[in-house]
Parts: structure tokens; C-alpha cells; sequence
């Protein structure tokens, strides 16, 4: 799933779907321990529609492609 970038403020937001479960990592571009979240949907399909309504949300950010492993930056 998609990465985001809000360059003016030097943030970023990133959302990962697995199946029932969506993973969201926000933090400072470049920064260390970035926030992450993790929910556990009824399904596959409700974990989708959370993410893809969570993309919609994110208003004047800079869609900059595929995310990058949040395991690795956290």
C-alpha cells in the first residue's frame, strides 16, 4: 500500500493491509521511532475498507509511492 508525504511539515503516513489486520506508520521524514498502529478487522474486506478510507483522509499529502518497511524504520 501507498506512502504519503506532507513535505511542508516533514511528515509521513503509511498504511500496510494483511488480511483482517491494517498497520499504519506515522512519523518525521528521516526520524527515528516512528508511531505505529495496528487494528484487527472482522475480515479481509473490512481491513480494506478501513485502509482505503484512511487514504482517502489524508488530504494534502503527497502520494510518493510504495511504502517502506516500517519493521525496519521503528
Amino acid at each position: 500500500m501507498p506512502r504519503f508525504e506532507q513535505r511542508a511539515t516533514g511528515r509521513f503516513w503509511e498504511v500496510e493491509v494483511d488480511d483482517r489486520v491494517v498497520t499504519t506508520c506515522a512519523g518525521a521524514i528521516g526520524g527515528d521511532a516512528p508511531k505505529r498502529h495496528t487494528v484487527e478487522h472482522a475480515d479481509a474486506d473490512a481491513a480494506y475498507h478501513a485502509a482505503t478510507t484512511e487514504i482517502r483522509q489524508q488530504r494534502g499529502e503527497l502520494d510518493v509511492g510504495a511504502k517502506q518497511d516500517a519493521a525496519a524504520v521503528a
